[in-house]
């Protein structure tokens, strides 16, 4: 068989991701999704320049990556940190989360993530505009 054949484009491997979220990424993407942030969308398990991420914000360009806490080889946190400069040097604000502030303090959390995106304007502030002839 080709190896073309059966291998998986970024966009299929993270669609299968969003079917099995752990626990931490469930829980954070309830808060997350639907604009609850402050009218904020987020998207999760997206791919981004051959990355796929845990939740993305396209508007501002936030990534948010969730730290399972367990004790990774020399390789593996090299590879990491090679992922989030690349995604820093595409104009990305990396994020990290320890899955365990997600079970212990997810208001902190959320409020974290708050602080680093702008606040959107008010739709209902806004005055209506006249429309009177000139």
């Amino acid at each position: 068989m080709d190896m073309t054949q059966t291998r998986l484009t970024t966009t299929e491997i993270a669609r299968r991701r969003r079917k099995t979220l752990p626990l931490a990424a469930r829980i954070l993407w309830q808060r997350l999704r639907a604009g609850r942030i402050s009218g904020h969308k987020f998207r999760r398990q997206h791919p981004i320049g051959g990355y796929i991420v845990d939740f993305a914000c396209l508007r501002h360009k936030l990534v948010i990556e969730l730290d399972t806490g367990v004790r990774q080889t020399d390789e593996i946190q090299q590879r990491e940190r090679r992922r989030m400069l690349d995604l820093m040097h595409e104009g990305w604000t990396v994020l990290r989360l320890a899955e365990s502030d997600i079970f212990n303090r997810l208001d902190q959390v959320i409020a974290t993530i708050t602080r680093h995106l702008p606040p959107l304007p008010d739709r209902q502030a806004a005055p209506a505009q006249s429309r009177e002839p000139v």
